[in-house]
């Protein structure tokens, strides 16, 4: 789902505004752009338009931003594609959420997707492509 924060990024950038709605400074969602995955405190979240951050950020719950593979951001006609890598060492819990964000700080979310995607454990490394789709 996408948040109402980024929606409002991408018309301040449409427009070539410098700051967005919500009065945030308007940064690109491209090659700063990290892909962030979350444990969502325990359980998949259920999400909302109105949710700013994962789930997880800001609780006990774990969380991982992953910075773009080489080469990424890529967009394939309508769809806008990011992708990001978890070495053996980071993102060892349940990945229950994810979002991309402008890597900014705080970072602008443009999306929150609850889904159980497994439990990544130290030893693996797990790349993770983020596909949005306008229609």
């Amino acid at each position: 789902m996408e948040l109402n924060s980024g929606i409002q990024s991408i018309i301040a950038l449409i427009l070539g505004q410098t700051v967005d709605q919500g009065g945030n400074s308007v940064v690109p969602f491209g090659s700063s752009a990290q892909i962030a995955i979350g444990d969502g405190d325990g359980a998949v979240p259920t999400v909302a338009a109105t949710d700013t951050q994962l789930a997880a950020v800001g609780t006990t719950g774990n969380v991982i931003y992953l910075t773009m593979s080489n080469g990424y951001p890529q967009a394939s006609g309508e769809t806008m594609i990011w992708q990001g890598q978890a070495t053996s060492s980071e993102g060892n819990f349940a990945w229950n959420e994810w979002g991309v964000t402008n890597g900014a700080t705080p970072p602008i979310y443009l999306n929150h997707k609850g889904i159980a995607l497994g439990t990544k454990v130290v030893g693996e490394t797990w790349t993770f492509q983020a596909e949005i789709t306008q229609s």
